[in-house]
This record gives C-alpha cells, structure tokens and sequence, in this order.
C-alpha cells in the first residue's frame, strides 16, 4: 500500500500551507479575539478551493476526495504543527494533552 500524497494532493498541502503562513498567520489573534474572517481573504481561500474541496463542484467545491480534503483543512491552520512535532502553537491543544497525561 503507498502512502505517499499524490501530486495533487502535495499541491494543495502546499497551497493551504502558504496561504497559512502569509495571509492567516498574520492577523491571526485579531481575527480569534473578533470570531471572524474578513470577506475578502475568505472570498481568496474560497477561490483557491480550500474551502469544502470535497463538495461537488455544482455546490462551489473542488469535488475533491476527502483525504485531500482533509490533508488542504490540516495544512491550512496558522497552528498546525509540522507532521513530525510533537508540539502543536495551539494552547488549547496543549491544554487538552496535559489534562489527558499525553504532553
């Protein structure tokens, strides 16, 4: 069995991951502390199908397959830690591992 991510799959890691770092990283705790995105950058990520990719494409989705739905929702976190980390920017993730003994 290959477990390895298809090209497609790698460029919408990729993808996720840039518009993680360079738009929603920044802003980050401002857009948490107002509960919302702005319309523009959600109108870009929408756009650039990382929003629902797995829904058909009569509904505005990509009708992609829900691992590589799932690998564009991964990557597209400003908290999402690298795949080897045991480590996650996230305090409530840190919260959660401490209080069930795993961290």
């Amino acid at each position: 069995m290959d477990f390895e991510l298809t090209e497609t799959q790698r460029g919408y890691r990729d993808l996720a991951r840039g518009i993680a770092q360079e738009q929603l990283l920044p802003g980050y705790r401002e857009r948490e502390r107002r509960g919302r995105i702005e319309p523009e950058l959600r109108r870009e990520i929408g756009a650039l199908g990382l929003i629902a990719p797995e829904l058909p494409t009569e509904l505005g989705g990509r009708d992609l397959d829900r691992l590589t739905a799932g690998v564009v929702t991964g990557r597209s976190s400003p908290a999402t830690p690298h795949p080897r980390s045991r480590t996650s920017g996230c305090p409530r993730s840190a919260a959660a591992r401490r209080s069930w003994g795993s961290g």
